[in-house]
């Protein structure tokens, strides 16, 4: 049985996992019912391994051989990892999280118990890719979210000049996301990817330049590179 360490996570998550029968010690935020506070990373090594590292934060630890390293920041970590990213609600307590994780399919694997008491049920979490999917994909929701709510204002800014500010607003906010996608796709050449379930039926479709095993992030990828490039004026 792996010991389970929470790193500087939210109160929700450490709530959600207490509310699914989980149990271990904490370091950073507030440890509530379930919870055993631990004093610093030090303390933290001495616990038995194999050890279950759940982290919210560019802290570095220090990770064994045997144990299994979650995090929401892969990119400071050199040791093998599941990138994780999560979106919480009012009621992620009760019914989990909006959840993707990214890496190695044996990897995923090991983490599956975990990632199914995060969910809002087993399951029912994305395997986007590699380690750094997650990362890309909340990025571009962040970007839509955001993007598309700042664009709303340019309709009543300056009426005489109809909707030229709304349109640019629009092709900067493509640009944005083109970017991202490029950069990921670059980053992400290498990925083999191997799902570890059944993909929801809208990562089934293959966008242009892109093949049909590719993962959900590179997919996703592609066809906002390929939108981007098919806009009139590109």
């Amino acid at each position: 049985m792996n010991t389970l360490i929470l790193i500087d996570p939210s109160a929700e998550l450490a709530a959600r996992l207490a509310h699914q029968g989980w149990s271990g010690y904490q370091l950073g935020g507030e440890s509530g019912k379930g919870w055993q506070a631990l004093a610093s990373l030090d303390e933290a090594a001495w616990l038995p391994a194999p050890r279950l590292w759940l982290v919210a934060s560019d802290r570095q630890l220090p990770v064994g051989e045997a144990d299994l390293l979650l995090t929401s920041r892969p990119s400071v970590q050199a040791s093998p990892c599941v990138g994780l990213s999560w979106q919480a609600s009012p009621f992620a307590v009760e019914h989990g999280f909006l959840l993707m994780a990214g890496g190695p399919a044996e990897l995923i694997h090991r983490a599956e118990a975990i990632l199914d008491a995060l969910a809002p049920s087993p399951g029912a979490w994305l395997h986007a890719g590699g380690i750094s999917a997650p990362t890309f994909m909340t990025q571009v929701m962040s970007e839509c979210g955001g993007g598309l709510a700042g664009l709303a204002p340019l309709f009543l800014a300056n009426p005489a000049s109809g909707l030229d500010p709304f349109w640019q607003g629009q092709y900067q906010l493509s640009a944005r996301l083109a970017q991202l996608a490029s950069d990921y796709l670059v980053a992400s050449a290498d990925e083999h990817y191997q799902p570890v379930h059944a993909l929801p039926p809208v990562f089934a479709l293959t966008p242009p330049n892109s093949q049909a095993n590719d993962s959900p992030a590179r997919k996703l990828a592609a066809l906002l590179l390929w939108l981007y490039q098919h806009q009139p004026g590109n």
